[in-house]
C-alpha cells in the first residue's frame, strides 16, 4: 500500500507540472513584459558581473591594506578611466579607421575573393583533379560561398550583438559600481529566503559558484589577453590588413570554449586569402601555433582544473546555447552550466541525505 501511495503521488506531481507548464504556456503574452525587461537588463548585468570577477583582486588588494570600501571603488574607478583614455589615445583611432575602411571596401572584398578564388582554382595542379563525374572548381565553389555565408551570418550576429552593447552600456558602470561596493553581502541575502534546514549547503553552493566563476573570468580574460598579443604582433609581421580589427574580433571571440578560436579564425583567412594564397597559409600557421600555446602552455599553467567538463559536453552546450540564444548565449552557456551543475549536485546531496535518515528510521 505504501508503494501505491508514493506512486500516485509521483504521478500527482508530474501531473500538476505539466499542468503548470502548459497554463504557463497558454498564457504566455502576460510574460512578455518581463522577457523583454530581462532581455534588455541581461547584457549589463552580465558585462557587470564579468567585471565584477575581473577587478575583484584588486578590491581584496585594496581592503588588506585598510582602505575604504567606498575609497576602493572609487581609486579601481580612476584607474579603469586613465586605462580607457591610455588605450582610446593608442588603439582607438586604428580601430575606428580599420572598420571604416573595412566598410568602405567590403564590396571590392567581395569581388576580390571571388577573383581570388577563381585564379587559384585555375592553378595546374588543381585542374588535374577535375573530372567528368567530380570537378573539384565547382565543389570548392559551393564549399567557397558556403563559408562565405557563414562567415556573413556570423559577422551579422557580431554586429547586432556590438549595437545592442552600445545601447545598453551605460547602465553597466552604475551596476558595476554597486556590485563592487556591496557585492559580497549578496550571499546574506540570499541565504535569508532559504529554509535553516538547508542553508549550509545553499552556503557550500554559494562558495563554489563564486569559486567557480571567479577562476573561469579570469582565467579566460589572461589568456586571451596573452592570445590576442601573439596573434596582432604575427598579424602585423605578415603584413596583415586590418589587423587590430581582426584581432579584437577573433580575440572577443576565443572567449568561447573550444570553437570560438575556430570561428574567430575565419575572418583573418578569408582576409589573408584576398591578398594572396602564400598569406592565408601564414595566417593559419599563425593561429594554429597561438593556439597549440594557448592549450599546451597557457591554460595547463592558468585554467589548472577550473574547466572540469568534458570537451564533448562543452561542444554540445555551445552548439544549442547558440541556436537558441546566439553569441551571447555562447559566451554564457559554459559559466551558467557550471552554476546548474554545482547546484543540482548540492541538491543531490540534500536529497540523498533525507533518504538516509528515512532508512535508519525504518
Amino acid at each position: 500500500m505504501v508503494v501505491t501511495n508514493r506512486f500516485l503521488k509521483n504521478c500527482a506531481g508530474i501531473i500538476a507540472v505539466l499542468l503548470i507548464i502548459y497554463l504557463l504556456y497558454k498564457v504566455r503574452f502576460v510574460f512578455g513584459p518581463v522577457v523583454e525587461i530581462i532581455n534588455l537588463l541581461l547584457v549589463p548585468f552580465v558585462l557587470a558581473g564579468f567585471f565584477y570577477y575581473v577587478l575583484r583582486p584588486a578590491l581584496h588588494y585594496l581592503d588588506r591594506r585598510n582602505t575604504k570600501r567606498i575609497v576602493s571603488v572609487l581609486l579601481i574607478y580612476f584607474s579603469i578611466v586613465v586605462v580607457l583614455v591610455i588605450t582610446f589615445v593608442a588603439a582607438w583611432p586604428v580601430l575606428v579607421e580599420q572598420v571604416r575602411e573595412f566598410v568602405k571596401n567590403f564590396p571590392e572584398l567581395v569581388n576580390a575573393l571571388s577573383g581570388q578564388t577563381m585564379a587559384f582554382l585555375d592553378q595546374d595542379y588543381l585542374s588535374m583533379l577535375n573530372t567528368e563525374d567530380f570537378n573539384l572548381s565547382d565543389k570548392l565553389s559551393e564549399y567557397a560561398n558556403r563559408a562565405f555565408s557563414v562567415v556573413t551570418d556570423y559577422t551579422n550576429m557580431v554586429l547586432a550583438f556590438i549595437s545592442r552593447f552600445i545601447v545598453v552600456i551605460g547602465t553597466a558602470p552604475i551596476i558595476l559600481f554597486f556590485l563592487l561596493k556591496d557585492g559580497e553581502k549578496a550571499p546574506q541575502h540570499i541565504l535569508k529566503v532559504i529554509p535553516r534546514t538547508y542553508r549550509p549547503k545553499a552556503n557550500k553552493a554559494l562558495d563554489e559558484i563564486d569559486h567557480a566563476l571567479s577562476g573561469y573570468i579570469a582565467s579566460r580574460m589572461i589568456s586571451t589577453l596573452i592570445l590576442a598579443v601573439m596573434m596582432y604582433v604575427s598579424f602585423l609581421l605578415i603584413g596583415l590588413p586590418y589587423s587590430l580589427l581582426l584581432t579584437t574580433v577573433a580575440a572577443v571571440l576565443s572567449l568561447i570554449p573550444f570553437v570560438g578560436t575556430f570561428i574567430g579564425a575565419i575572418p583573418p583567412i578569408i582576409i589573408a586569402f584576398i591578398e594572396s594564397p602564400q598569406m592565408a597559409l601564414w595566417v593559419v600557421l599563425i593561429i594554429v601555433v597561438a593556439q597549440q600555446i594557448q592549450d599546451n602552455l597557457l591554460s595547463p599553467l592558468i585554467f589548472g582544473k577550473t574547466l572540469d567538463i568534458h570537451p564533448f559536453t562543452t561542444i554540445l552546450i555551445l552548439l544549442i546555447a547558440g541556436n537558441f540564444f546566439g553569441i551571447l548565449g555562447m559566451l554564457l552557456a559554459i559559466p551558467v552550466y557550471m552554476m546548474i551543475k554545482i547546484i543540482m549536485k548540492q541538491i543531490f546531496e540534500v536529497f540523498m541525505e533525507d533518504k538516509v535518515e528515512e532508512i535508519l528510521e525504518q
